[in-house]
Parts: C-alpha cells; structure tokens; sequence
C-alpha cells in the first residue's frame, strides 16, 4: 500500500529561529521525497511564499499558503497558535486580512504624521475574528487541551456558527472529544 503524505506545518527561515531553510529549499526537498503538497505556514505572516509558489510552480509541487497564527482567546492561558490554510480564493484573501490586522497597531498622535500607528509588540489576532473571517479557512489547532478544542467545534447547536465538524487524526473517531493527554493535532474545516 503506498501511503500519500503532505506536511501542513512547515516554516522557512522567514520565521526568525523557528525555521533553517530557505522556501526554495523546502519545496525541493518535498518534490525530492515524493510528498504529495506542501503547506508553508511562516509565524504571523505570509514571508516565503512568493519564493516558494515559484518554485512549486515549476517543481509541479501543489502549494498550501498558510500562517501560523497566534490566537487571543483561544488557549487555556488566553493565547494559542491556530494553523490557518487557505482553501481558496475567499480563504487566502481572509488570512490576509488576518495577518495585516494581527501586525496592525493602535492608532497615536505624531506631530507631522498621518494616520501613525504603534506597532504591536507582537502579533496576535483575537480568536473571534478568525471566527468572523472563517470562510475559506482550514484550521489546525495543535493543542491537546480540550476546552479550546471544544471551543473551535462549538456547541451541539446546529445553528450555532461555532460549530465546525472535526478531522480527526488517525486512530481516533471524529465524533470523540481530545483529550489532554494525546498531544496530537486537529484540524478543523471552516464551514461556510
């Protein structure tokens, strides 16, 4: 049986010591290995994905443009990190949004200047407008704690615009609720 394989988390150095390898670098070794796609998922931003949809391109490499978002509102301790992909057009020009408005500031008064802004000492973007700009997005969450994930799934209303069915990883049911001990990922598919 051949398995098909595509990783959905994968940084370049454009995530400042979090990733080693340059975009072109990436898409080579996953064309290398026979991968099926690449997700790019830089931290807070979108950095190497010109330099890698070039490459791709020419590789025959399917490219998922992704960020690794952090999240106010969502972890147990108030911030977590959210894997958002982009499923198509709506998808990508939502994360876009996303990321600007995470890198976005607070509005300040500065002699001579026009609509200045203090940049945030770090990017972050509540949870709720995830939530608002959710279609076109795939979600992953890679918490193991229930309470967020139980957040991302929503209630057992079915009108209620939180709820999102879950893609559950191998070996478990897509009905069963994480737990906090299994430090695996799930992801989410947005409804919209």
């Amino acid at each position: 049986m051949t398995f098909r394989y595509a990783e959905l988390r994968c940084k370049s150095n454009f995530s400042f010591l979090e990733g080693a390898s340059h975009p072109e670098e990436l898409v080579d070794r996953a064309a290398g290995l026979g991968l099926e796609a690449l997700a790019l998922t830089d931290r807070n931003g979108l950095y190497g994905v010109v330099r890698a949809h070039a490459r791709a391109r020419k590789r025959g490499l399917p490219l998922l443009v992704g960020a690794e978002m952090t999240c106010d509102g969502l972890g147990p301790r108030g911030a977590a990190t959210l894997i958002l992909l982009a499923a198509d057009r709506d998808g990508y020009a939502h994360l876009c949004r996303l990321v600007t408005e995470a890198h976005r500031g607070d509005p300040i008064e500065v002699a001579g200047a026009v609509d200045a802004v203090a940049r945030p000492p770090e990017a972050r973007v509540p949870f709720l407008r995830v939530a608002d700009l959710a279609r076109g997005l795939v979600a992953l969450y890679p918490g193991a704690d229930a309470d967020s994930a139980a957040r991302l799934r929503g209630s057992s209303d079915a009108a209620s615009p939180w709820r999102y069915p879950a893609i559950a990883p191998p070996g478990r049911r897509p009905a069963s609720p994480p737990r906090a001990a299994w430090g695996g990922a799930w992801a989410f598919r947005w409804r919209w």
